[in-house]
């Protein structure tokens, strides 16, 4: 009776120590699988802000090549940009 006791407190022990392991092999499984995550989105994120940057400078250069190229459209632009200028702030025009 005393060593059926015993064996069963080993085998609880086994148990227990089996839960623990294996609850602990999850955790970090789980948060090597978050830190993957994290880094693919991450990387991908940067793909886009570079792609719209790149988009951004096209669309720029393509509109100063257009008031250039139109003397009408650059005196409006120019009417408009000392509206927009005479505007601000001393702070923002600093800026």
């Amino acid at each position: 009776m005393i060593m059926n006791k015993a064996v069963k407190e080993m085998t609880n022990e086994k148990e227990l120590s089996w839960l623990k392991y294996t609850e602990l092999l999850f955790v970090l499984v789980s948060g090597i699988y978050c830190i993957y995550l994290s880094h693919t989105t991450n990387q991908e994120n940067m793909r886009n802000i570079e792609r719209v940057g790149s988009i951004i400078t096209q669309y720029e250069t393509r509109l100063d090549t257009l008031i250039a190229g139109d003397p009408e459209l650059h005196k409006k632009y120019l009417v408009n940009l000392r509206k927009v200028t005479s505007s601000l702030t001393k702070e923002e025009k600093e800026l």
